[in-house]
């Protein structure tokens, strides 16, 4: 069936009208669109002004979430506002700048989604801001946090992105991942606390591995103290007990302290007694210094040597010996107990050699 004209214009007319209602919802539509890319691009050239705050930082962002139509891009730079203001919280006007950038670059982002391009990669970057280096002694010691942008993206490439420790003499470790924790898209903290062992001895730096920059972290104090000197001998006291037979003034005694089987190596020569007589009872004592000092560890491997002379006669002498030590901070030490008695003297025309000579190992 034929249409009458009169409808057949009709149809034209709406088909004509949808037309052009369509093309003007997508002049309006592309407005926006242009409106909302010079908007967030207007937002960009102020921001690279510099010489901001962080509230004019702020005041820019919520004034351009405030302009955009589109929920989506609102939400976009809604999030950048919550990121920056927790970064800030943590780091302080000192990272002004760090954040001025990474905030033109998420807008560079929202950018992009506004005019249909691509948006460039999320790269996770952390603040050159100069970090106190870790003191290795202080027991205070805790975490330290560093500040940047992205890092839920470090946070997901363990592989790329982690925290290992340079030591002088080992070389790089990787860190425990226990002792590292995310806080959201903005900082990463590592607990360097003494109780985690998670730094040793000559550790030198924190390093983030797989950041562009770079990011490191001193630490210092990490080379630990030399070992004191071992303790030495440096004077041997020898004190002499007479206990039966008076010492006649032509008898003397020569006192060496020796290496157990390497004979004389310490002061070999001292002589004590000539022209005197040791009444019975008495006691007496002779300080000795060593010509090398005694490893205060090794001095059992040590011993006495007691020599008896005469330059008149045989005349016999009875008594005890005992060896205390000095030591080179000035303590005293015990190196040989008091002996029992024994006898000394040219009897028997020297057959008795023991007469002549006795040696006594230290047994302290």
């Amino acid at each position: 069936m034929v249409k009458p004209d009169w409808q057949r214009a009709s149809i034209v007319f709406v088909v004509a009208s949808m037309f052009l209602v369509g093309c003007d919802e997508y002049k309006k539509a592309k407005v926006a669109v242009l409106d909302a890319g010079l908007m967030v691009q207007q937002t960009i050239d102020e921001l690279k002004k510099g010489n901001k705050t962080f509230s004019d930082i702020k005041t820019l962002l919520e004034g351009l979430k405030g302009n955009l139509d589109n929920g989506e891009y609102k939400s976009q730079v809604d999030s950048t506002i919550a990121r920056a203001v927790q970064a800030f919280q943590v780091g302080g006007e000192s990272y002004v700048d760090f954040l001025r950038n990474r905030v033109i670059e998420d807008l560079e982002s929202l950018k992009a989604t506004v005019t249909g391009k691509d948006p460039p990669p999320r790269i996770p970057i952390l603040a050159s801001t100069e970090i106190a280096a870790v003191d290795f002694e202080s027991s205070s010691r805790k975490s330290v946090t560093v500040i940047g942008w992205n890092l839920d993206v470090a946070q997901k490439d363990q592989k790329k992105y982690y925290v290992a420790i340079e030591n002088a003499q080992d070389g790089r470790r990787n860190a425990d991942w226990a002792r590292i924790s995310y806080n959201g898209q903005y900082a990463v903290t590592v607990d360097v606390s003494q109780s985690t062992g998670i730094l040793k001895h000559h550790d030198n730096k924190i390093v983030f591995v797989g950041f562009d920059p770079a990011f490191e972290i001193s630490v210092i104090k990490s080379i630990p103290a030399p070992p004191p000197p071992a303790p030495v001998i440096v004077q041997a006291i020898i004190g002499v007990k007479t206990t039966n037979n008076d010492k006649d003034r032509e008898v003397h005694f020569v006192y060496t302290v020796h290496l157990d089987g390497v004979g004389a190596r310490h002061d070999a020569t001292h002589a004590y007694g000539a022209g005197e007589v040791w009444p019975d009872p008495s006691y007496r004592e002779f300080t000795i210094k060593l010509d090398r000092p005694i490893p205060e560890a090794d001095r059992q491997n040590y011993q006495l040597r007691v020599r008896y002379e005469s330059s008149d006669g045989d005349p016999n002498w009875i008594g005890r010996v005992s060896v205390r030590g000095k030591t080179a901070d000035g303590r005293e030490i015990p190196l040989l107990g008091e002996t029992g008695d024994f006898e000394m003297g040219h009897h028997d025309d020297g057959k008795k050699t023991e007469r002549v000579q006795r040696e006594f190992k230290f047994n302290q």
